[in-house]
């Protein structure tokens, strides 16, 4: 995380509580810097959603993000 802070490089660092196999909810919350209240896990289906929505709308450009259902 450090070290991609230094760089010029466009990167978002995802950070995830207990991840079970799931189908996509879109319903999450996400957070930057911290981990959100809610349940300590988020479904692999709604971690393919956020990084879809991160690359076509770039909210989290060069951001720590926590995620949970």
């Amino acid at each position: 995380y450090e070290q991609l802070r230094a760089t010029n490089l466009d990167w978002t660092f995802l950070c995830c509580p207990y991840i079970p196999d799931g189908e996509r909810t879109g319903n999450y919350l996400v957070r930057k810097d911290f981990m959100p209240l809610g349940k300590q896990q988020i479904y692999t289906g709604d971690i393919a959603d956020f990084i879809l929505n991160e690359l076509e709308q770039n909210n989290f450009v060069a951001t720590r993000v926590g995620i949970s259902n």
